[in-house]
């Protein structure tokens, strides 16, 4: 047998080996390291002490082998876009870092708009014993009905952002985007602007652009400002598309429907404005106020800089860590559905 330095065959670190290090039984260590044991009851100091312990060797769980034994896993699945914005990302870190202090961690798929992917992903996780999944790609159209089927078989699921389809028994953590096109609205009347057109390269079929669609118009209300179609452009094109359509949009919205604001649904679309206004000649924001949604790097370092939103991403990812710690440990959930506000950063877009 092949027999490492420490003694141990093979190498691995075994939970009686944690047991005899620490001096409890093989039971305690089981119900600390893996969540097994039964009914098994450990005190605090002694959960810490197996804890330092299992560091200290080197334990690594066994997961196929606590399968076997009809056991569930210490980790959660992760499903996120490979096209989702760096905001996703962002929030993902928070999650993941949040979970780990926790010692739970994450095992991350990616799909894109891609229904049998994630019905694939979603077996992945069953045979590793995953019984709980936070996903953060789901806003694609015409798929809300398959996501209850996707999930059936897992205890836990969150969803990132409200999901199409929402009823009492659904948990999500979010951003409130509604909330961000109302407040960009307000602050675009506050400088004097009542020509705001609202921007978007995706479409209406998104359950997001939906959303802000609905605050872009509560806010002309707020503002007492008459809603006008023309100034609404979604134009569901790829990122590829877009700088071949959006000057065409421009003019449009420029020349003829004579705006003096934009809200963008993101920063690629507030810089290809800004890049068509520089062309023309207007200046920004003298002429044509920008705000744009995710305050990415982009939006900071353009010249001139864009107003734009953060999205509060540490803290979505803590709620979103702290609701599937409640639901992985059969607590109770009081805020099943929680919207996070965004806050506005103004820069020199919107200073006038």
């Amino acid at each position: 047998m092949d027999r490492t330095a420490s003694g141990k065959v093979g190498g691995r670190i075994r939970l009686v080996d944690v047991a005899r290090e620490t001096g409890v039984s093989l039971a305690t260590v089981a119900r600390v390291l893996n969540g097994a044991g039964g009914n098994v009851r450990v005190g605090p100091k002694t959960s810490q002490k197996v804890i330092r312990a299992a560091d200290k060797l080197g334990y690594i769980p066994n997961y196929a082998a606590r399968q076997l034994a009809g056991g569930s896993s210490s980790m959660l699945g992760a499903i996120i876009d490979t096209h989702a914005p760096w905001n996703k990302y962002s929030q993902l870190a928070a999650v993941t870092a949040a979970l780990k202090a926790h010692k739970l961690d994450l095992l991350i798929m990616q799909i894109h708009d891609d229904m049998q992917a994630m019905q694939q992903h979603s077996r992945t996780f069953q045979s590793r014993g995953i019984e709980g999944v936070i996903c953060f790609a789901h806003d694609y159209p015409g798929a809300g009905t398959e996501f209850r089927q996707v999930f059936a078989g897992f205890k836990h699921v969150i969803f990132v952002d409200s999901p199409a389809v929402v009823d009492q028994e659904v948990h999500f953590v979010g951003l409130d985007h509604a909330d961000i096109a109302r407040q960009a609205v307000n602050h675009l009347h506050k400088i004097g602007r009542k020509r705001i057109a609202f921007v978007s390269l995706g479409s209406m079929a998104y359950n997001v652009i939906r959303d802000f669609c609905g605050g872009y118009r509560a806010g002309l209300a707020e503002s007492g400002i008459e809603f006008d179609h023309n100034l609404l452009r979604c134009l569901g094109v790829s990122n590829e598309a877009s700088p071949s359509i959006m000057p065409a949009v421009m003019h449009e919205l420029v020349a003829k429907l004579k705006i003096d604001a934009i809200f963008a649904t993101c920063g690629r679309s507030a810089v290809f404005a800004a890049k068509y206004l520089k062309t023309v000649g207007l200046a920004i924001p003298r002429d044509v106020a920008i705000v744009a949604v995710d305050d990415s790097p982009l939006a900071e370092y353009y010249e001139p800089s864009i107003t734009s939103f953060n999205w509060s991403n540490d803290e979505i990812g803590r709620r979103i860590a702290d609701m599937a710690m409640r639901m992985y440990g059969g607590q109770e959930v009081v805020d099943k559905q929680v919207l996070v506000k965004a806050s506005i950063v103004a820069r020199e877009s919107t200073a006038v």
